[in-house]
């Protein structure tokens, strides 16, 4: 991939140009601390600037004028990385070649209204369209608070890692988050506004087919005041709670359903030994299907069920939904997975399935625009490994690679959920 870095008002602009796919996508990235007060009042903030602009007063006067300009696609997402917390507004719109309209200046236009000219009146929020967004907001989180997975989530968290960042945006009930949102005044709102555009910026990229008076746009269009280095400390690498006791029993009347979790540690020196719980992840799941032969086709005692490997936090973690009176069949069928992947012809059988499976992917890779412009991001920004990296990685595993891997796997937690309404 070729990368033209640009600096434009005092910020890089990384672009991917090419003619391959039907739009010109856009991606605005800040960075702030990632603190509860922060992630709340950035819900309130994104929500709002959905419903309230200065040029287009609803939401469906912007709606209205993003069909204008050939469905011009938005979004806004917040990710997560230790102690920082990225925002990203991403902006699509289709090539004016292909639609045979030079409106890219309209386009990028609305891009920037959408960006700058939030309503903020007299320094208040309108109020019809912060209750619309706040009741969306906590629509959303109660849907969260009822399921199985989200309240066992929220369980483990808090047994596992207390007082880190990993526990730091939970919330209990509706009311709590209901509260939390409405404690914060509109001088707080448009203050974190502030923060946002006018201290956090950190850069943006492009790809699509850029021509040169694109960036004559730009220039003109989006001006960022304080623009920041980029601080990729993210200190996202924490461990287990030691005092957690090694197994917890929930139970919930909110609940009907019930989940059983199993924890081991998965501790890695280096970026290959993380490969190889990756690929052993991949032969419990899609790989393989080892969990799901055994505890469901065999045992019959599980709805549905996987393993997850997290590499900054250096865990594999099996999830299973059961019915309550299955837990222990459960745990033995985990225990059962576990073993029966030591069988070294099983290994290399499924090490050669994955390297056909990454084979198939590498084939068809440039294809995929969100696959380039992802990689795209990661070289700009230097967040993740690149996944063509990891593929290469893991096509040079052998079996005592994944076997010595099974060997370090250290049992830390089962955590059992158990929903109790009928």
């Amino acid at each position: 991939m070729k990368i033209i870095k640009k600096k434009i008002n005092g910020y890089e602009l990384a672009v991917n140009k090419t003619k391959k796919y039907s739009t010109i996508n856009f991606k605005f990235v800040f960075e702030l601390d990632y603190t509860r007060d922060n992630i709340f009042k950035l819900d309130v903030l994104e929500e709002y600037m959905l419903f309230a602009n200065k040029k287009y007063r609803t939401k469906e006067a912007l709606g209205k004028r993003r069909m204008e300009l050939y469905s011009l696609d938005y979004s806004i997402s917040n990710y997560i990385h230790g102690e920082k917390l990225l925002v990203e507004f991403n902006f699509g719109m289709y090539d004016p070649e292909l639609v045979k309209d030079d409106y890219m200046y309209e386009a990028l236009e609305f891009v920037r209204d959408f960006l700058f000219e939030v309503d903020f009146e007299a320094g208040h929020l309108r109020k019809d369209a912060l209750e619309r967004g706040k009741s969306n907001l906590i629509s959303a989180v109660g849907e969260d608070l009822v399921s199985a997975t989200g309240a066992e989530r929220r369980s483990l968290l808090k047994t596992l890692y207390p007082d880190t960042y990993k526990t730091r945006d939970l919330v209990e009930s509706k009311e709590e988050y209901e509260n939390t949102l409405n404690s914060y005044s509109d001088k707080q709102i448009i203050e974190m506004y502030d923060t946002l555009f006018s201290e956090s910026f950190v850069g943006a990229i492009v790809m699509g087919n850029m021509k040169d008076e694109y960036y004559d746009y730009i220039e003109q269009m989006f001006k960022f005041d304080g623009v920041k280095a980029f601080d990729r400390n993210f200190k996202d690498e924490i461990r287990i709670n030691k005092s957690t006791p090694k197994y917890t029993h929930v139970e919930d009347d909110s609940i009907k359903d019930s989940v059983l979790t199993v924890v081991f540690e998965a501790p890695s020196k280096n970026f290959k030994e993380s490969c190889a719980y990756m690929a052993i992840s991949r032969m419990f799941n899609k790989t393989g299907m080892l969990i799901h032969k055994i505890l469901r086709d065999e045992l019959g005692v599980v709805y549905s069920a996987g393993a997850t490997y997290v590499g900054k936090l250096k865990t594999l973690t099996f999830r299973a939904n059961i019915d309550s009176s299955n837990e222990v069949a459960a745990r033995r069928g985990i225990e059962e997975a576990i073993e029966r992947l030591k069988n070294r012809k099983l290994i290399e059988d499924l090490l050669s399935k994955i390297r056909i499976e990454n084979e198939d992917y590498l084939y068809v890779y440039d294809e995929s625009k969100w696959n380039l412009y992802d990689e795209l991001y990661d070289r700009t920004f230097k967040i993740d490994v690149l996944s063509k990296k990891r593929i290469k990685v893991m096509n040079e595993l052998s079996a005592p690679d994944i076997e010595d891997a099974l060997k370090r796997l250290r049992l830390v937690k089962i955590h059992f959920y158990e929903g109790k309404r009928k």
